[in-house]
């Protein structure tokens, strides 16, 4: 223990317009106080050199200063030190007898009994309790508090005001407050453990009471919704996804619809595993609702897309309809792997080999509108044709090219080159 300082104010002066740095000058002890006699009392202010704890039983009123210094050694000697300076207010509490609380539950006026009597909280059944709360004293403040002894969550929650005063003039005998656990409240067939609380604002500590709770709880059922698509069944076990394979540039459409019997709000939603649905060309349109919801999803796969469903990652889309309002809602998902297919060829790749460029307008150009069908990048690069030595009379890097011959009959040979390293070779024939 330490004389505290005084600072730089004085008796004329309490309070100065800035702060001053140190040295400061120590108070002035009033007579029979000191260092060794900061507060008297039996005992007197003391502090425990070890744990720091102040103890003392004041024998007089007023507002006491005192101070306390924690010194710091190393192999004896002092490095350094540090001070802090308190005020402590001795009053003269009057008698303050403790608050009463009773609990019943709500609509049963019977009160709860504790260490006999337990709630069960059931679905549909009442949640709540009412608490009635007084104090003997005069101009008492009241306030209501809880405290779980045995559980973490979820706690419950007073639904009325929870303080006031009473024995006051125009103020009740006796408060009334609701507390009211949670519908989702669920002890997994345990008996939790409550504490209701009541304090006053009594001089100088509050008094309280307590009425110890003890509870079960057990949450709503819930049935599942169900989940249906005109997407292919899922494979059995659903380990793998459905697979949907559209051929480039078709439309596809899928109907998804979700229902539920305990009429729970429902939501459709999909997403692409770290592919965005509107870059890929592909749309999902829902119409949520209470009890049902219902999806559309169309895609017209492009390029873009048949590259992406042919790397690693794939086209994988999650379709999930999830419920508001259970206290544990129970989530169906369905998931689908999209492929692109290119177009198929409609009819065999049958070119002609006779050409008869004599301008009858018959069978004057060598084509082949038959070529099979381009696919993003694996598309018709060119066509060449050589002589029967070898030399090349023509070329032409358009799918719908038009050969009349090269002004000489003959038999010729062409090279039909793809962008993928495709090739399809073959001789014609020019009759003029």
């Amino acid at each position: 223990m330490v004389t505290p300082l005084n600072g730089h104010t004085t008796a004329a002066v309490p309070l100065v317009t800035q702060a001053a740095p140190a040295p400061y000058s120590p108070i002035t002890w009033n007579t029979g106080l000191g260092t060794t006699n900061q507060i008297p009392g039996s005992p007197a202010l003391g502090i425990d050199a070890r744990t720091g704890r102040l103890t003392v039983r004041p024998s007089s009123l007023g507002l006491f200063v005192f101070g306390v210094r924690c010194s710091e050694y190393r192999r004896g000697v002092k490095i350094g030190e540090t001070r802090r300076d308190f005020q402590l207010y001795v009053l003269n509490c009057p008698t303050n007898r403790a608050p009463q609380l009773q609990v019943s539950a709500t609509g049963n006026r019977a009160a709860y009994l504790p260490g006999r009597d337990t709630l069960r909280l059931v679905p549909g059944g009442n949640r709540c309790l009412t608490i009635r709360y007084t104090d003997p004293d005069p101009n008492s403040v009241l306030t209501m508090s809880t405290s779980a002894v045995n559980f973490t969550d979820p706690a419950p929650t007073f639904t009325t005001v929870r303080s006031g005063t009473v024995r006051a003039a125009g103020a009740p005998d006796t408060l009334t407050a609701t507390l009211c656990f949670p519908e989702c409240a669920d002890t997994k067939g345990k008996v939790y453990l409550l504490d209701v609380i009541v304090a006053d604002n009594g001089c100088s500590l509050p008094r309280r009471d307590t009425v110890r709770v003890a509870f079960t709880a057990t949450q709503p059922p819930n049935a599942a919704p169900v989940l249906t698509s005109t997407f292919p069944p899922p494979p059995v076990p659903p380990t793998t996804p459905a697979v949907v394979r559209v051929v480039l540039g078709q439309k596809y459409t899928a109907t998804l619809a979700g229902t539920d019997a305990d009429r729970h709000a429902l939501a459709l939603s999909a997403a692409g595993d770290n592919f965005d649905l509107a870059g890929m060309n592909m749309k999902f349109t829902a119409q949520n609702g209470a009890g049902q919801a219902t999806g559309t999803f169309t895609w017209e796969p492009n390029c873009d897309a048949a590259t992406a469903a042919a790397s690693a990652a794939g086209l994988i889309v999650r379709f999930r309809l999830v419920e508001t309002g259970p206290c544990v809602p129970l989530p169906q998902e369905r998931v689908i792997r999209f492929e692109v297919a290119p177009r198929e060829d409609t009819v065999a790749f049958r070119p002609p080999n006779i050409i008869t460029p004599n301008g009858d307008t018959r069978n004057d150009y060598f084509t082949m509108p038959d070529l099979p069908v381009d696919f993003c990048d694996r598309r018709f690069a060119d066509i060449k044709i050589f002589s029967r030595w070898g030399q090349q009379v023509y070329q032409s890097a358009d799918r719908g090219f038009r050969w009349g011959g090269a002004g000489a009959a003959g038999t010729y040979y062409y090279l039909v080159r793809y962008t993928d390293g495709r090739k399809f070779k073959g001789w014609v024939e020019v009759i003029p």
